[in-house]
């Protein structure tokens, strides 16, 4: 049952354009296209209890780990694309999790920052990948509070 989660993921037909060959593959564009086609994939899968576990489980701790192992732009971009569309398929309860995890990860490194004159460049560029997770994160907010009350 859980590798039906990944099959829309998987083109037997198509290995250029399958997310499995292309997301580990050593040129940093294919994988950058591997993880903006899941995105899009994503995207258009129907909410709901396959969505969630798809982006919970599998999408968004994969991209949000892949964020910070090259800091290229395009790579990044798509990474934080990724995160941002499964961030909008979790629930409640994952969404407030994953939201408090990146703010705290956040508070943190602004805290080596002020303090470690000798890690203050990378963590400066770690701060700048939080941020911006941070907020592909919270613009994928789309509950409605009125419902909530």
């Amino acid at each position: 049952k859980s590798a039906d989660l990944l099959r829309p993921l998987i083109r037997t037909d198509d290995p250029e354009v399958d997310f499995f060959e292309n997301v580990a593959h050593l040129q940093i564009h294919r994988r950058s296209r591997a993880l903006r086609r899941a995105a899009k994939t994503l995207h258009t899968i129907e909410d709901g209890a396959q969505a969630q576990s798809l982006a919970h489980v599998f999408l968004y701790p994969l991209a949000s780990r892949f964020l910070f192992m090259d800091n290229i732009e395009d790579y990044s971009a798509a990474c934080l694309d990724l995160c941002h569309h499964s961030a909008r398929k979790l629930s409640w309860t994952q969404y407030r999790k994953v939201f408090s995890n990146v703010l705290r990860e956040c508070t943190s490194i602004s805290k080596t920052v002020e303090s470690d004159p000798k890690e203050r460049k990378l963590a400066a560029q770690k701060q700048a990948l939080y941020d911006r997770l941070l907020i592909a994160v919270a613009n994928a907010f789309s509950c409605d509070i009125v419902q909530m009350d």
